[in-house]
């Protein structure tokens, strides 16, 4: 029976509880596709990377679906390849293309360049109907932003409207699906140099809010270069603060534009413990 290293991980955390777990699995070749979404389905987390050393390449899982592309998940597996194997790659290839990821001070970054745009198919009163708030909080235009993962980018007026979205289900899957597995949107607003970000997975049934989205963070980036934001810019973004817990795993991204309209996102890891799974 196949057994295989695994790391829990915090990323974007700079407390402890805070940050958005992550699953790293460890393998010398990357299992099969379907042996891979089994073991996510039993980790039953947020996300779970699978790291393959020869060569050196991650693939993303939620519990029910494959990812294209995380970009926590690149930052979860370099902070533990750097912990626990003596020559950590500092590029790593994913179905989208391969990518640096670098320490930064005490945080990992990943490094990108902008991504594309374009505009999505249904229009500002049906979005705002789905995300379950008024139209005029939307700030024009909306675009559908790829960097690694295709999202649509809604901006609001403001803060206490990112918070207050409670998004309907079937209309969020219906008005945001662009062709990912599920239905992704991120909500924002931006005061000076914080953005507060929610960003939301929909399918018919129900909603997942993500908490550690590092995609959306850089999708951000992109939709600021797409409608005329001139670089070079650094951002701080927040998530986390509509958990309804004890207590608020917060998590803090940061991103970097500059003047060649490269992104850099970056965040603190935390390890958090280690253990062996059977497949």
């Amino acid at each position: 029976m196949p057994q295989f290293p695994f790391f829990l991980t915090s990323v974007f955390s700079e407390k402890t509880p805070s940050g958005e777990p992550c699953v790293v699995v460890l393998s010398d070749d990357l299992p099969l596709e379907s042996q891979r979404q089994q073991l996510a389905y039993t980790f039953n987390g947020s996300e779970v990377v699978f790291a393959g050393r020869q060569p050196a390449q991650l693939a993303f899982h939620y519990p029910q679906f494959a990812l294209p592309f995380s970009a926590r998940g690149y930052l979860a597996a370099a902070a533990v390849y750097q912990a626990h194997c003596p020559e950590a790659p500092r590029r790593w290839r994913c179905t989208q293309g391969e990518f640096a990821v670098e320490t930064m001070g005490e945080a990992w970054a990943l490094r990108l360049p902008a991504g594309r745009s374009r505009a999505p198919n249904h229009g500002q009163v049906q979005l705002a109907h789905a995300l379950g708030i008024e139209s005029h909080e939307i700030l024009p235009p909306l675009q559908l932003i790829y960097t690694g993962l295709e999202q649509l980018l809604i901006p609001v007026r403001s803060r206490q409207t990112v918070l207050q979205a409670r998004p309907h289900p079937a209309l969020l899957a219906e008005y945001a699906n662009h062709g990912e597995p599920v239905a992704q949107a991120v909500i924002w607003h931006r005061e000076h140099d914080l953005i507060t970000m929610r960003c939301f997975m929909a399918d018919h049934f129900g909603v997942y809010e993500d908490f550690g989205a590092g995609s959306a963070a850089l999708n951000i980036g992109s939709y600021l270069l797409a409608t005329g934001q001139r670089p070079p810019q650094q951002l701080k973004l927040e998530q986390g603060h509509t958990i309804q817990r004890l207590f608020s795993r917060l998590s803090h991204l940061h991103l970097q534009i500059d003047s060649q309209a490269q992104l850099t996102l970056s965040g603190k890891v935390q390890l958090l413990g280690q253990g062996v799974v059977n497949l």
